[in-house]
């Protein structure tokens, strides 16, 4: 009888588990609700990780002894202290030993994985509400951008909705071009006037909110060929591309090395978005050899073949 292996996938509103055997086949699925401490709080992050995992277990009749690795991509989880607790909470739900070996990393890291089959080797570019760029190469890993947008960061739903905002406010003051944004912010909302807009940022300005609303600034650029609407993703993808190049940069990938490029987040996935199309033309031009990918597998079984990786790698070694 072989090693099973656990991928867990742990979001903001869900948290999906997968049970694999050695051969990558699914033996069971569960869902529950999140595990982020962040946004749901330690007791209930806790009840729902250790519900999920042992409803796993009991789906695919597994003992603690077929378990061969586990491996969890958490959002919200960057910091090492985070990670522990997760480790901790995850060997507690399963009654294993302390030296059982279970990886946690961020999302950022699963993203790379689905796009990879598993592999640790390339890059991510993440723009969904928010944005990261993330790379691994040869042992070593670096970030760029992922810090929220308080903090500068540009090529997600939120800038690209958070500049048009911007763009129509000064349009209506004067001090900046007119733009046919305007018109169509307002359709959406049925709103009259900037203090309808006013109101409207500053009742709620939660990510996703405001982000849900950056398709308006593709549409009118594509279908209005509205300029401020074209410089709005013009300067958010060179964000994203200064964050790839950047990333790319302190790995050292040599000139010669082919390497994935990982496309992820509804930002750059949803069909023809203008926001990737603009981007890779960008990547094909200063790096021919990166290969762009999009992502095939879900996180969670990503996060167990990568487990199962590992556990290879450690027999090997």
């Amino acid at each position: 009888e072989g090693k099973r292996f656990i991928g867990v996938d742990g979001g903001g509103s869900k948290t999906s588990f997968v049970i694999i055997d050695q051969s990558n086949n699914v033996l069971a699925t569960a869902v529950t609700k999140s595990t982020n401490i962040n946004s749901v709080g330690n007791v209930s992050a806790l009840s729902n990780l250790c519900q999920g995992l042992q409803q796993l277990i009991l789906l695919s009749n597994t003992s603690k002894e077929q378990l061969g690795g586990i491996c969890l991509g958490m959002s919200g989880s960057d910091r090492e202290e985070m990670h522990k607790i997760h480790r901790d909470w995850t060997r507690q739900a399963l009654g294993i030993s302390d030296d059982f070996p279970v990886n946690v990393f961020n999302d950022a890291l699963a993203a790379l994985l689905r796009g990879t089959q598993g592999e640790l080797h390339g890059i991510v570019v993440i723009s969904g509400t928010g944005t990261i760029v993330f790379g691994h190469h040869n042992g070593v890993q670096h970030r760029a951008l992922g810090y929220g947008p308080s903090l500068g960061d540009k090529g997600s739903g939120y800038a690209i909705a958070n500049d048009m905002f911007i763009a129509v406010v000064k349009a209506e003051d004067k001090m900046g071009p007119e733009t046919k944004l305007t018109q169509r912010l307002y359709d959406k909302l049925n709103f009259k006037t900037t203090l309808d807009l006013t109101g409207w940022v500053y009742a709620d300005s939660s990510w996703e909110r405001v982000a849900s609303l950056y398709p308006i600034v593709a549409d009118c650029y594509l279908e209005d060929h509205d300029e401020v609407a074209e410089e709005i993703l013009d300067q958010n993808v060179e964000t994203l591309f200064t964050g790839i190049r950047t990333v790319i940069k302190r790995l050292g990938f040599e000139p010669s090395e082919t390497f994935p490029i990982v496309f992820s987040g509804g930002v750059l996935t949803h069909e023809k978005s203008v926001v990737a199309e603009k981007l890779q033309r960008k990547l094909v031009q200063h790096y021919p050899r990166g290969k762009i990918i999009y992502p095939t597998l879900s996180a969670e079984l990503a996060a167990a073949i990568y487990a199962a990786k590992l556990s290879a790698d450690a027999l090997n070694s």
